[in-house]
């Protein structure tokens, strides 16, 4: 995959040790940002709903729960996982030092559950949440060499590709949330994420147009794959309608990019973000208008009613989903100033 005349104007302008530093860090940075994003996801829904009470007495059992314990195996996955692929050599003493936060992390969690009067804390739990941690490393160092393949050079790229991630979380928390129904939200947020896809692949240009529509339809539908995964099991015709749409979609706009040359690569760009933005626009429209129009609920913010739940994890659910929301439009934001300002210099 190479580059196209923009970026590889960019890439001929750096030196090849500067240009092979700059993949690292990207990619460092990256995995690095996915880890911190989910150390806050995992503490919004671990804490809620946040009605702490600090005159309960609660105190730390050995009560196994199986259910509890398997789901905990997976918990610290992501962060141990990330962590690892953003470290340049792993090395024993890193992944003792990951086994360290995550016990840390879960002793803080299965500590503050004590003061949550709808919460319970194990010892079990904080062993299985370490253990995730561990799992998640050594998977990631199994992995290491194929990310070590993994080329991005173009910071705005690993910025697009982070906010799709987001995306592709946003998308498995709703599914998971509202017992795998897809609805209007859904279908917004999978066109943004197509958008998205194809302003990643359009940064880059193939000789072989057939090799890159291949890429791109393997990329769409992975994507969807991941991200709608709890919508096979219920619904497994229009989870196969979806990924087939968007193997032919994604790819289809991919070739129009990189077949029209009259038109520069950063108004590309621009057309593209125009399909993106209005999905978000929508979503977040909707869902103030939904919180404004709420007399009661959770605290001030009234969180908890947005989309009727109002206990448990539920309130976690929905403050992960505004986070999400929040972070995916400044990010976008950001990519649209750092294009006008890069296309002006």
């Amino acid at each position: 995959m190479g580059y196209t005349n923009e970026s590889k104007a960019e890439a001929m302008n750096i030196p090849a040790q500067r240009r092979k530093q700059l993949k690292k860090n990207n990619l460092s940075n990256l995995f690095s940002t996915w880890a911190f994003y989910f150390f806050i996801i995992i503490t919004t829904i671990t804490l809620s709903p946040y009605n702490f009470d600090f005159a309960t007495n609660g105190v730390f059992t050995w009560t196994i729960n199986t259910f509890d314990m398997f789901e905990n195996l997976f918990l610290l996955f992501p962060i141990g996982f990330f962590l690892t692929l953003a470290s340049d050599k792993v090395k024993p003493i890193d992944i003792v030092k990951y086994t360290a936060i995550g016990f840390i992390f879960s002793l803080f969690i299965e500590f503050s559950q004590l003061f949550l009067k709808s919460r319970s804390s194990q010892y079990w739990d904080v062993i299985a949440n370490t253990l995730s941690i561990i799992l998640g490393a050594f998977t990631a160092v199994c992995l290491k060499p194929l990310t070590n393949k993994l080329s991005i050079t173009n910071s705005s790229i690993a910025m697009l590709i982070s906010t799709l991630f987001l995306l592709s979380i946003l998308l498995i928390t709703r599914l998971m949330m509202n017992k795998q129904n897809f609805g209007f939200f859904e279908l917004c947020l999978l066109l943004c994420s197509s958008g998205l896809l194809v302003l990643i692949l359009s940064h880059y240009s193939q000789k072989n147009n057939e090799l890159l529509l291949g890429v791109s339809a393997i990329t769409s539908i992975a994507f969807v794959f991941v991200s709608l995964l709890p919508l096979l099991f219920t619904n497994t015709p229009l989870f196969l309608i979806l990924s087939l749409l968007s193997g032919l979609l994604v790819p289809a706009c991919v070739f129009v990019m990189s077949i029209t040359d009259n038109l520069s690569h950063s108004t590309k760009k621009m057309i593209i973000f125009i399909i993106i933005y209005p999905p978000i626009i929508v979503f977040s429209g909707i869902a103030i208008t939904n919180l404004m129009a709420t007399s009661a609920g959770f605290s001030i913010l009234q969180l908890d009613r947005l989309y009727g739940v109002n206990e448990g994890r539920g309130v976690g659910g929905v403050m992960v989903q505004a986070l999400l929301l929040l972070t995916i439009t400044a990010q976008l934001l950001h990519y649209v100033i750092y294009s006008k300002s890069s296309t002006k210099s």
